[in-house]
């Protein structure tokens, strides 16, 4: 095998990849995780409770949980969600905006638009 035959392989192998990975990229950034019905109700009612507590309106508190959940369904699968909502309940340290924990503003944010 030539010195050109292999390169012309390598090239061709990275062409490859880099069209699958190009392929695939739209697809990995489209992904949205699903959360069971259960975890969605408490979600979203405990997320509600605490926006009308700081002054949001029931309309806006649930536009901003829907919106806030979605963010998480696009980062994280339901058990890794689950983790972060169990860690965010014993984080002392609240979002003044949301009166949410500090490690779940990264969730709302995008949705203040």
């Amino acid at each position: 095998m030539t010195q050109s035959s292999i390169a012309s392989r390598i090239v061709g192998a990275v062409t490859l990849g880099s069209a699958l990975v190009a392929t695939m990229a739209p697809l990995a950034q489209a992904q949205e995780y699903q959360y069971s019905a259960q975890l969605v109700q408490r979600y979203n009612s405990g997320c509600s409770n605490q926006l009308i507590k700081k002054g949001y309106s029931s309309s806006q508190a649930s536009s901003l949980c829907a919106c806030s959940l979605k963010q998480m369904q696009m980062q994280h699968s339901q058990s890794s969600a689950i983790v972060l909502l169990t860690s965010a309940q014993l984080n002392p340290i609240k979002d003044s905006r949301f009166g949410l924990p500090t490690n779940l503003s990264k969730f709302f944010t995008p949705c203040l638009g």
